[in-house]
């Protein structure tokens, strides 16, 4: 099963032409990983609430495990990911999960959370590239969470790079994001900058990246965009966004 991975840091990666092929999971753990394999796996509910939780993800991590949750196709498969970065401040977590309908295994991902902060909490939509496929029941579907890694990227995290705002449209209310940065290099460069979508107490629920073409050095660059619909659990007036870092070739 194919995938979509780290919204749309990808297309990122495919401009700049670096990291082929490095979201391929070799099948062993990295530097930093976490592995949930030999961890008890606890269902949070049964088959109709179809969603299936992880074991504690390190002995000593207090935090909730994290959790993945088949919520239906449109026709691609859908899934709500919860998640307690256990791994500190680096540069990128990756949390690789597996489909499973009657408790066999049909597809498996990968979703990547760029510069998360320790214990920081997030719950996003994971929309992937895959139908459900036509053999199996829908109402069997369950979603596992198998593992927590590290994976870095070579991007850099530097809040101080821009300020980040939302503002709402005046006919609507409806949020939108207003970035301000400065390139950080003193070359010209092409820069990607990189921001998170917030909700109340901080919960992150989104991510964007512009990038700005040709950016000369110290030069700045405004973003306008638009949040789009908001998860039924956020409160919109809670929406807040930060700059977390850049990247540039």
């Amino acid at each position: 099963m194919t995938h979509r991975w780290g919204g749309r840091v990808l297309a990122v990666l495919a401009l700049v032409g670096v990291l082929a092929g490095c979201v391929v999971s070799s099948g062993t753990s990295e530097t930093g990983s976490v592995s949930l394999d030999a961890a008890n796996v606890t269902s949070a509910g049964d088959s109709a609430s179809a969603s299936t939780s992880a074991g504690d993800v390190i002995a000593e991590n207090t935090a909730p495990p994290p959790t993945c949750t088949y919520a239906g196709s449109d026709p691609f498969i859908n899934l709500d990911l919860t998640f307690t970065n256990p791994l500190g401040e680096v540069s990128n977590v990756r949390l690789s999960y597996a489909l499973l309908a009657s408790g066999v295994r049909f597809g498996d991902g990968d979703e990547g959370f760029l510069f998360p902060g320790a214990n920081e909490q997030f719950r996003v939509r994971e929309g992937t590239i895959e139908e459900l496929p036509a053999e199996v029941d829908e109402q069997t579907v369950t979603c596992e969470v198998i593992a927590v890694e590290e994976f870095s990227l070579p991007f850099e995290r530097g809040p101080e790079v821009g300020t980040c705002v939302i503002q709402r449209d005046e006919a609507s209310g409806s949020p939108r994001v207003e970035l301000l940065a400065t390139n950080p290099f003193a070359q010209t460069r092409d820069v990607a900058f990189f921001y998170a979508l917030r909700a109340q107490d901080s919960v992150r629920f989104g991510f964007g990246e512009p990038m700005a073409h040709m950016l000369r050095g110290g030069e700045q660059v405004r973003f306008t965009e638009k949040v789009g619909d908001l998860p039924s659990w956020v409160d919109p007036a809670a929406v807040t966004c930060d700059v977390l870092g850049y990247y540039g070739r």
